[in-house]
């Protein structure tokens, strides 16, 4: 929502998601792929409640194979979730991880 380039006021929505990741590994067993991590009362929305509430599609939801990292134990793999806009939006993301790489 806000102000066009006009002045006029559009009306706009809200929408917040949590995206699953992997866990780490430890130090005689391999990380858990696609999960929440320290996180609890939480899960991702279903792909066709997400496309019929709002102006995306969903083009991919998947796991990052050898995201987690290689070693005698594996980090788990990490989730892509790509969407496509279908109107011209603005976009916020909170997120971490995507230029330094998680320590261990």
């Amino acid at each position: 929502g806000g102000k066009d380039e006009a002045g006029n006021v559009r009306a706009g929505f809200g929408y917040y998601e949590t995206i699953a990741g992997g866990s780490g590994a430890g130090p005689t067993w391999h990380g858990r792929s696609g999960v929440h991590t320290h996180m609890t009362n939480t899960r991702i929305t279903d792909p066709e409640i997400l496309e019929r509430r709002y102006p995306v599609l969903l083009r991919e939801y998947s796991l990052r194979a050898g995201s987690g990292g290689a070693g005698a134990f594996r980090g788990g793999d990490g989730v892509v979730r790509e969407l496509e806009f279908l109107e011209t939006l603005n976009v916020s993301m909170l997120s971490e991880r995507r230029v330094f790489a998680p320590y261990g």
